[in-house]
């Protein structure tokens, strides 16, 4: 799909550039209004007449070259380039349809070399450089292809392939609201253009704008209605604001259009196992793996569900699959070491949390468990430096607050422990446990009154506290006591 886009761009986005005087040879103007309009074999008959009338014009033999190569015929977009470049080596678009030629074999680096050259003469042409930018982006080298977009709008403010694939690069690169920006400028050249408001939908849902991505979804599958990603796009957005019957919806839709998307199997089957329909999620599992066998993603998400319905070997079977099909898969080493944890293997839970951290030091998740299971041990030391860590990362945690708090008070550190329980407090001001745990934490350094106050808190919120209950007497027999 990327290369028919590509050629597309290339035979038909090419500007104006400078003519000598064949611009008053007629059969030349009709044979260039014909291949900008598309129409290439008629533009080399054409061609064909203009040469005859003049056989010494580089630039007919040129265009006709580019001609040649739209369709296919590579002996002859050879020999016409060459032949361009022997009665003018300084020729731009000789070179240009020798990439062009290059680019539809799959030889991008001899495409590269000629488009070099091409731009080496003739530096003022933005499409040149979109064309060059284009080639380096397709073969993934983006730091280039960035450079180049970036000289094709310096030269063309309103070069819409410049911009639209420097947006790719933004989105991919992080900075979205660069591409974004972008976009909207594709948009207003091109509005009749689908891929930009995917993409686009794409960008606003990175910045958790859900509102401005469903429209750009549904114009993208209004002006083309079997746009099988943009359907996939757009049940993603449902699956992940929780509309789960629409999103199975548009996941159906995209797979009646493509019955081999296997995404959108993986991502019904997330739905179907969301709603409860388990045996369906499985069918959508298995069909997904059945297209592609190295599906890693499927694998995992399928010894999820195993796991929840409580199939221990099969869960396993499956993380094992997913991990030796990409060993670098997270997720799957936090599923694995779950599985491992809740079925009593703590160390072998403990080595797959350390790998699911050492490829993610920012896995918040391998972090919590990891440091429950040193909550077990007793490695309280342990337990709270990845509780801290999970803080760290993810600063709302309540969770996280509530068992660093938990793992201050059997440390001593009541002081402590009592600010991670006025966080979640502050967060959850009905939540009976903090308040005992932060009364507790009172009571041990000496606060009686603002300990009692905890403690009768948490039994307004729930009466038969048994711990609030034995903590509230327990203070009042120490202060009676006294």
């Amino acid at each position: 799909m990327h290369k028919n886009i590509f050629l597309l761009i290339i035979f038909l986005a090419l500007g104006t550039f400078l003519m000598s005087q064949e611009n008053d040879n007629e059969h030349f103007r009709i044979a260039r209004e014909s291949f900008y309009r598309g129409n290439f074999l008629n533009a080399i008959s054409l061609f064909t007449e203009a040469i005859n009338t003049n056989p010494y014009s580089s630039i007919l033999y040129s265009y006709r070259a580019r001609a040649h190569a739209a369709l296919g015929n590579y002996a002859e977009c050879r020999q016409d380039a060459y032949h361009a470049i022997l009665l003018n080596p300084e020729n731009a678009y000789a070179y240009y349809a020798l990439g062009n030629m290059y680019i539809e074999l799959g030889d991008f680096n001899n495409a590269l070399y000629n488009m070099n050259i091409a731009i080496n003469y003739e530096l003022n042409d933005s499409n040149l450089f979109s064309n060059r930018g284009l080639l380096h982006y397709f073969m993934y080298n983006h730091e280039l292809a960035l450079r180049d977009f970036q000289a094709a709008i310096a030269l063309d403010q309103y070069n819409s392939t410049a911009l639209y694939y420097r947006a790719l690069i933004h989105f991919n690169s992080g900075s979205v609201t660069s591409a974004i920006s972008d976009f909207n400028r594709v948009i207003l050249l091109m509005p009749g253009f689908p891929d930009t408001y995917y993409n686009r939908a794409s960008a606003y849902t990175r910045l958790n704008d859900t509102a401005q991505a469903l429209r750009d979804y549904n114009w993208a599958i209004h002006l083309n209605p079997a746009y099988v990603a943009a359907y996939h796009g757009r049940g993603l957005l449902f699956y992940n604001t929780g509309d789960i019957i629409r999103a199975i919806d548009d996941f159906t839709i995209a797979l009646m259009l493509d019955p081999e998307y296997f995404l959108a199997y993986n991502d019904r089957g997330n739905a179907l196992a969301g709603i409860g329909e388990i045996d369906a999620a499985f069918d959508d599992y298995n069909m997904a793996i059945s297209l592609l066998p190295d599906f890693a993603l499927a694998y995992n998400n399928r010894g999820f569900l195993y796991m929840n319905i409580g199939d221990i070997e099969n869960a396993m079977s499956d993380f094992n699959r997913s991990l030796e099909l990409d060993p670098s898969y997270v997720m799957a080493y936090n599923n694995r070491a779950y599985l491992l944890m809740n079925t009593g293997r703590f160390d072998r839970a403990v080595l797959d949390f350390n790998q699911g951290i050492r490829l993610d030091p920012n896995n918040n998740i391998a972090y919590f468990y990891r440091a429950l299971i040193n909550l077990e041990w007793g490695n309280l030391t342990d337990a709270l430096d990845d509780f801290t860590e999970v803080i760290r990362i993810a600063p709302n945690n309540a969770e996280a607050y509530s068992q660093r708090g938990i793992t201050l008070l059997l440390l001593g550190e009541y002081v402590r422990a009592i600010d991670d329980f006025n966080f979640i407090l502050r967060m959850y001001p009905e939540h009976a446990d903090s308040y005992d745990r932060r009364g507790f934490a009172y009571a041990n350094i000496g606060e009686y009154q603002p300990a009692i106050e905890d403690f009768q808190n948490a039994l307004r919120i729930n009466p038969v506290h048994h711990s609030a209950r034995v903590n509230l007497e327990a203070v009042r027999d120490l202060i009676s006591d006294r």
